[in-house]
């Protein structure tokens, strides 16, 4: 570290010192000084390179014309062949941009290519380094660090380029990730700097590696403020973003697939997980991350409540619509079930499901977009149906029907409510009773095969099931139960238990049916119709034993009254015969 002369040694720090005391800052001594400075840059011995690193900064703003010398002096320090005089360097940089400003970007722009580094004490200090940058001037560090994110792999001609630009986005997320807590929370409290890391990371997106962008949407877009506490605004923004690069990474993919094989989507699906995670009331887009005082009363004051997702589960749903949109959409007729492999189908329907979930726990300022997308997801249940059984039937094993039930579950609820609910004479698609009777016959062997009690994977350590309950299945099994009624077209969906809402929708619906019955049949036919209701209701308030006398000998005469007019008998026109 030290030369071999100590007298010469101290002759140079005495002289630097007097030059240093000098009033005349800007006067030929410190001049001179700083020349001579810069010139120990290159000398053999390490006490004059450090020199340089520690006393730069006393001449830096007084002489603008050696200014680039001097930076360029440090630059060639910090790739010295001794690391401590490396690492001076680095913490000269910082020591440069400190004193004048004017340096900032160029020195962020340095220390992210000497995160390249490969010795880990190094990246340290670097790291450490440009701490201090966005300490000091965190707008235009910020700026710098999304710069180094944002770049088109097409415009980049050299595969050499390409390969350091994708490792500097990689190693500036992990700078991003690990100083988020610590100064990047801090800084993004102010909207204009929180903008510019919002606008860098959402258009590292399109380009970015699956790694890559997870790191980007989960652990720190989420963690912004003005995407906590949602929906807002900017956390659409950034599905939107989501959802575009998927719509054009999903042409891509089913471009690429040939006519003999099925595409895997990889890439879409892993884009639509996190597009779901996004609108899910569950995912912890809850607060931004607290910092210093409040990080230690953050982890004492953790409530139950699910914060809304900072982006609007609505969207998402009308980007699937949009997909299956006919002659239009990429999923247009059954292109998802021929097209599409089994595992990829299913994510796309468990995200979807997902999505409809969430939106109707949020709800809507406009309850009719709502209503329309789930209009359009029955008429396209039959193939969603179609896709599930696929995916079933390619491993037909147990764990494979249980999976995919929850999905089914929340598509026959879908059909349900948009059936039974609907008021303006909605008529669902023709194939949806023969997919519902298949899926019938495959729910009833799941509940055969059923253990009483169900074992949860790793996931129940989270609070969330991965798995549903016997009880899910048998919820499905009393969804599903589907009468087509042949004089209009309508579905009767029905319970056994009289305790649950779908019994008591069952006696509304009977009801429309006996005004029919009222014009297609003899009174006294009429009359038997409406005294099996008033049972059929007194019953829940009485015996088991009564409901089900009440159950089969009602739904024996509803169907004798409503297949006979279809069995050859003259309906009565004549008014005196009612």
């Amino acid at each position: 570290m030290f030369s071999n002369n100590p007298t010469q040694d101290a002759e140079v720090k005495e002289y630097f010192r007097r030059a240093e005391r000098n009033p005349d800052r800007r006067g030929p001594l410190r001049k001179e000084a700083f020349k001579r400075l810069l010139g120990f840059a290159h000398a053999e011995d390490a006490l004059h390179k450090k020199l340089v690193t520690e006393k730069v900064k006393e001449y830096f703003v007084d002489f603008p014309d050696l200014q680039d010398e001097a930076i360029n002096a440090v630059y060639d320090l910090c790739e010295d062949q001794d690391q401590e005089i490396r690492i001076a360097g680095y913490s000269a940089i910082t020591s440069v941009s400190r004193v004048d400003r004017n340096w900032l970007l160029r020195n962020a722009d340095v220390l992210v290519q000497l995160l390249q580094s490969d010795d880990d004490r190094e990246v340290t200090v670097v790291k450490r380094a440009l701490q201090e940058h966005v300490d000091l001037d965190a707008r235009r560090t910020l700026q710098v660090l999304s710069d180094q994110c944002v770049y088109d792999a097409a415009d980049l001609a050299d595969e050499d380029e390409r390969a350091l630009r994708a490792r500097l986005r990689s190693l500036v997320l992990q700078f991003l990730v690990e100083k988020y807590r610590v100064c990047v929370a801090r800084v993004v409290r102010e909207s204009d700097v929180e903008d510019i890391l919002l606008k860098g990371m959402t258009g590292a997106i399109p380009q970015a590696t699956h790694s890559e962008a997870r790191t980007i949407v989960k652990e720190i877009l989420i963690n912004l403020p003005s995407l906590s506490n949602g929906p807002t605004s900017k956390g659409n923004s950034v599905l939107e973003v989501l959802l575009d690069a998927t719509r054009s990474t999903l042409d891509a993919e089913l471009s690429c697939a040939s006519s003999e094989s099925s595409a895997e989507l990889e890439k879409t699906t892993f884009l639509l997980s996190l597009a779901e995670f996004l609108t899910s009331p569950a995912s912890p887009a809850s607060r931004p991350i607290p910092t210093g005082p409040a990080a230690s009363r953050a982890s004492s004051s953790q409530t139950s409540s699910r914060p809304s997702p900072p982006a609007d589960p609505l969207r998402l749903l009308q980007f699937f619509v949009k997909l299956f949109t006919p002659n239009k959409g990429p999923f247009a007729g059954d292109v998802l079930e021929k097209r599409v492999s089994g595992e990829a189908g299913f994510k796309v329907i468990d995200y979807l499901c997902k999505a409809v979930e969430a939106a109707t726990l949020l709800g809507s300022k406009n309850p009719g977009d709502l209503d329309s997308v789930k209009t359009h997801l029955v008429n396209v249940s039959p193939v969603l149906f179609g896709v599930l059984n696929k995916y079933i039937s390619a491993s037909p094993t147990p764990a494979r029907e249980r999976t995919t039930l929850r999905s089914r579950l929340a598509i026959l609820r879908i059909i349900k409510e948009r059936v039974l609910d609907s008021r303006d004479g909605y008529s669902p698609p023709p194939l949806l009773a023969s997919a519902l009777g298949t899926l019938q016959a495959s729910l009833s062997s799941v509940l055969k095969e059923s253990e009483p009690s169900v074992a949860m994977d790793e996931d129940t350590r989270t609070g969330e099931p991965s798995r549903p309950s016997n009880n899910e299945i048998e919820e499905a099994m009393e969804t599903i139960r589907v009468r087509a009624v042949p004089s209009c077209r309508l579905f009767l969906f029905h319970s056994p238990s009289c305790t649950s809402l779908s019994a008591y929708l069952d006696l509304f619906v009977i009801q429309y049916y006996a005004l029919l019955a009222v014009l297609l049949s003899p009174v006294y036919l009429y009359i038997f119709l409406l005294l099996h209701t008033y049972f059929y209701f007194l019953s829940c308030f009485f015996s088991s034993a009564l409901i089900i006398w009440s159950q089969l000998s009602f739904r024996f005469h509803l169907l004798f009254l409503f297949f006979r007019p279809f069995q050859g008998n003259s309906v009565p026109t004549n008014s005196s015969s009612l």
